[in-house]
């Protein structure tokens, strides 16, 4: 199983290539603009920015309730409030 590090080295490498190619295609007088090629590296950060975003909204709205934690919780502050009026007497 190939780790995280792994995995990210690969897909920064993939597009380190094809980054090249493009770039040298460029020069050989292709007819695609400059600004899709040479900005290309900072499109990719604005895209995994945004795909980060995206991800955690989606997992932020599925995030599910617990609600026997949340009725242990509220047992354990009555507790904690009553063991407080006691000491404070």
């Amino acid at each position: 199983m190939a780790t995280q590090a792994f995995l990210f080295a690969t897909y920064i490498a993939a597009f380190a290539v094809t980054w090249a190619l493009a770039i040298a295609y460029y020069q050989q007088g292709a007819s695609t603009p400059p600004h899709l090629i040479l900005f290309a590296p900072i499109y990719l950060v604005i895209a995994c920015g945004i795909n980060g975003v995206l991800q955690i909204a989606q997992k932020v709205y599925n995030f599910d309730d617990c609600i026997a934690a949340k009725q242990e919780l509220v047992g354990e502050i009555d507790e904690a409030r009553k063991t407080l009026k006691f000491l404070n007497e």
